[in-house]
């Protein structure tokens, strides 16, 4: 069998052990997904994932309301610009922004305290979790659209997941006035567990559901490993016409064959459901070309530049050579570093959707109006 990219899939032992193989979870989840599984499914500790053969799996399944990917989702976003600065609180001092940048973001572990603590060379799932509700009153926010990206490690998203009820999650985050937020990033690994890919693929929908139903426009969080995936989410995203665009986190495909398995599930999503833009959040700048003129329906979303300047980083960006150059930069302020980095990044993309796409400086400002 083949995976995304047309290749040849081994098949191992561990996939004639895993329930699916069974047929146990069809319609829902097929048979065949099976093929792909590389890792056992005996997960007790529950390390990432909830497995076909979790002791409790039915009152996850029932906390997602079903296999079924049947999630409706009302909400209507429109004319989002193809460049989003991601700002890191980490940082004292974030920016202003020029009027370039009408929609900035942030994510979840710029907005929660607690819920995870860094220990022992790993994170830990602590008791508390606290949403900072005056987040968005910073003066660096005003008059801007900001989105919440739900993402982070996986430990903090599950602990707020989990805890979301008792620290009244949704109902804080309704009333901070986010313009936007994303679907959780419910992790999806190559070789795990097919019926833990599909229960974190409807976990995700459920996530957007319930910022919806608490007032707040979402955004689906939309990731594929298979091409039984992509059916899915095809099949799901005619069923929700109204969504103009859906969100994928790339902060962790590391190697050119993850990144490359991304632009395959993005350009055979866009092939059969031409409606919908999608904004990449961490996407390595560098590969964007591959998507070729499907690069006219991708939005950026990054906080390299603002994680740079805290490095003291200049990023000059070199359209002749398509090399981004880091310089060690600490005489200016580190607000006009961030900015600096950000403009570059922007101009950059904009000289990619020239090249690649054929679309103009004139065409880019005013989808940013």
């Amino acid at each position: 069998m083949q995976d995304l990219l047309g290749l040849p899939d081994a098949l191992s032992l561990d996939s004639f052990t895993c329930k699916v193989s069974t047929g146990a979870f069809e319609p829902y989840v097929s048979s065949d997904e099976a093929y792909f599984v590389k890792h056992t499914c005996e997960n007790p500790s529950r390390v990432n994932i909830i497995t076909c053969k979790d002791e409790y799996l039915h009152e996850f399944i029932a906390e997602a309301k079903g296999l079924k990917l049947d999630t409706k989702l009302n909400t209507t976003i429109t004319n989002l610009p193809y460049y989003i600065p991601v700002f890191d609180s980490k940082l004292d001092i974030i920016p202003n922004l020029s009027e370039n940048y009408p929609v900035v973001a942030l994510t979840l572990k710029d907005i929660v305290s607690g819920g995870m603590i860094y220990k022992a060379g790993c994170f830990h799932e602590e008791k508390s979790v606290n949403v900072r509700s005056l987040m968005l009153n910073s003066y660096c926010f005003n008059g801007k659209k900001v989105i919440l990206f739900s993402s982070g490690p996986d430990t903090l998203i599950e602990s707020v997941w989990y805890k979301r009820d008792e620290c009244n999650f949704y109902n804080k985050i309704s009333k901070m006035d986010f313009y936007a937020a994303t679907g959780f990033n419910f992790s999806l690994f190559t070789g795990e567990c097919p019926m833990a890919q599909h229960l974190n693929m409807k976990r995700s929908l459920i996530s957007s559901f319930l910022y919806e139903q608490s007032g707040t426009r979402t955004i689906p969080h939309i990731y594929a490993l298979t091409k039984n995936q992509v059916d899915k989410w095809c099949i799901w995203l005619r069923l929700n016409p109204n969504l103009q665009y859906f969100t994928v986190n790339c902060q962790m495909q590391n190697s050119e064959r993850e990144v490359n398995m991304v632009i395959q599930s993005i350009k055979a999503i866009f092939s059969r459901v031409p409606t919908v833009d999608v904004i990449l959040h961490g996407f390595p700048m560098n590969h964007l070309y591959k998507f070729g003129n499907d690069i006219l329906k991708i939005h950026l979303a990054e906080s390299g530049p603002h994680k740079a300047a805290r490095n003291y980083r200049r990023l000059i960006c070199d359209t002749e050579t398509g090399k981004i150059i880091r310089k060690q930069d600490d005489q200016v302020s580190l607000a006009e570093l961030i900015a600096f980095n950000f403009d570059q990044k922007r101009t950059y993309l904009e000289h990619l959707r020239r090249k690649v796409g054929g679309v103009g400086m004139s065409s880019i400002t005013q989808s940013n109006s």
